[in-house]
């Protein structure tokens, strides 16, 4: 059995440089294959705050119009991902900066217009794991995946990076190379605080576990913040499609004390 580990990194961690530089350090330590998947939520935010572009969040979840989607390629497939390819690169590990749209990675649709029309965001539709397995195993690359996908027509979509990452560890473990070798796949959704806490300005708050049942409670009780929201629903919903583990948590803390929130079934 071998281990495949799908880590999300989060904005806030992405905007502190030493942050920054402890998590790299630990994503280095992960023993075995990686990918690495990315937004940049908060550097979109900064960036488009500057050029007078509206920002709209609904339930942690980005509208995006077409201004929005320019300022989104520019900053995640641009600065972001070949910073994190660089400092990867001087840390010895060959990675590969990607969109959705490099390969044919991810293939998405836009989302259907119901209550809210969220614009240029897509809802994924296929990975492309046979081309991943062969950059992790044949040509032994370490994918650094931003949040962006295509329709194969053109269009370019924003998706939410922590969906991204979870349809990707999902898919993987279905790989049926991956099934072969005995691959288990660990989700980690890493940012700046220990994991989900009950209280989100007080680290020491931190809830080390969380079923369907906790999930409902914290809702009612109004605990969870609007970034925790859509780690907590990936985590449930990958662990319906048969992810092994799922982690939220500070990766480099969880590096050093084990300590994180663990989803479970």
């Amino acid at each position: 059995m071998s281990l495949l580990n799908v880590v999300k990194i989060g904005g806030a961690v992405i905007e502190n440089p030493i942050a920054l530089e402890e998590f790299l350090d630990s994503f280095v330590s992960l023993q075995g294959p990686k990918i690495l998947v990315h937004g940049g939520g908060r550097s979109f935010n900064k960036l488009a705050c500057k050029l007078s572009i509206p920002i709209n969040v609904i339930d942690g979840r980005r509208i995006t119009s077409k201004a929005d989607l320019e300022l989104a390629a520019m900053i995640y497939r641009g600065k972001i991902n070949i910073d994190l390819v660089s400092n990867l690169s001087a840390r010895n590990i060959a990675s590969v900066g990607l969109s959705g749209a490099d390969g044919n990675i991810i293939l998405a649709t836009k989302r259907t217009v119901k209550t809210i029309d969220y614009g240029y965001v897509g809802d994924v539709l296929k990975i492309n794991t046979s081309w991943i397995y062969d950059l992790l195993y044949k040509w032994r690359f370490c994918p650094i995946i931003c949040a962006l996908a295509h329709d194969q027509k053109g269009q370019i979509l924003n998706i939410n990076a922590d969906t991204i990452a979870r349809e990707l560890a999902c898919a993987l473990s279905h790989e049926p190379q991956c099934i072969k070798r005995n691959v288990k796949v660990r989700l980690i959704f890493s940012f700046e605080k220990r994991g989900v806490l009950y209280d989100a300005s007080n680290d020491d708050s931190l809830i080390e576990q969380i079923n369907q049942a906790k999930y409902q409670e914290l809702i009612k009780e109004k605990k969870l913040s609007q970034g925790i929201l859509p780690k907590i629903h990936n985590g449930f919903e990958a662990m319906k499609q048969g992810i092994d583990s799922v982690l939220i948590g500070n990766l480099a803390e969880f590096t050093k004390t084990k300590k994180g929130t663990v989803i479970t079934p």
